[in-house]
């Protein structure tokens, strides 16, 4: 995939969320680093399935690396990056392993998704570590309202609570949107467009 296609993508999705222009900017060019990753770790699926051996342990640690090493060249590495890299890390691996003879889960298609939804949630944390680094004291939930967002979120729209604080949608709790790190099911994580106000 060329990279202006995939910047087209990005654009699309991101282009309804109601952040600064540079918050765009900085989702859209991780993306492309991530769809690199992603396919990068197509290919080592590819590679032990074409082998005598088909041996896929050693995957996830090489995955885990290459993932840590972009990261690194995202943001700054913290705990809860590390603790969300382990736990996404393990989740693409074991979905891809369990479906590894479908081309669909080792396809351009699927890195794209992947690459869009995790630029998201790398980049709504360190939306929210910068601004609590600024001294704002509380998060804002926000939705499109259109047809398009779930009913968990939709109800979210507009509720404040301390920026330290968790919020509650349907039945998980997530410190921003796309925070899997609580536990949130893929139906609240997976395309969402929800944003945070810091006020």
């Amino acid at each position: 995939m060329k990279r202006d296609e995939l910047n087209i993508l990005a654009k699309e999705y991101y282009s309804v969320m109601d952040i600064s222009d540079e918050q765009k900017n900085n989702r859209e060019e991780d993306a492309w680093e991530l769809f690199d990753l992603f396919m990068l770790l197509f290919s080592y699926f590819d590679e032990a399935k074409e082998s005598e051996v088909d041996d896929y342990s050693f995957i996830l640690p090489t995955f885990m690396n290459d993932f840590q090493d972009v990261l690194k060249g995202i943001t700054v590495i913290d705990d809860f990056l590390l603790s969300y890299l382990a736990t996404i890390a393990l989740a693409i691996y074991t979905v891809t392993l369990a479906h590894v003879n479908d081309q669909y889960y080792l396809s351009e298609d699927r890195a794209v998704n992947l690459a869009l939804n995790e630029s998201n949630s790398i980049n709504n944390y360190t939306d929210l570590r910068d601004a609590k680094e600024n001294g704002y004291l509380y998060k804002k939930w926000h939705t499109e309202m259109d047809d398009r967002v779930r009913p968990t979120h939709a109800v979210m729209e507009g509720t404040t609570i301390p920026i330290d604080a968790i919020f509650v949608v349907g039945d998980s709790l997530m410190e921003m949107p796309h925070d899997i790190t609580h536990g949130a099911s893929a139906e609240e994580i997976s395309n969402c467009r929800c944003w945070l106000e810091y006020v």
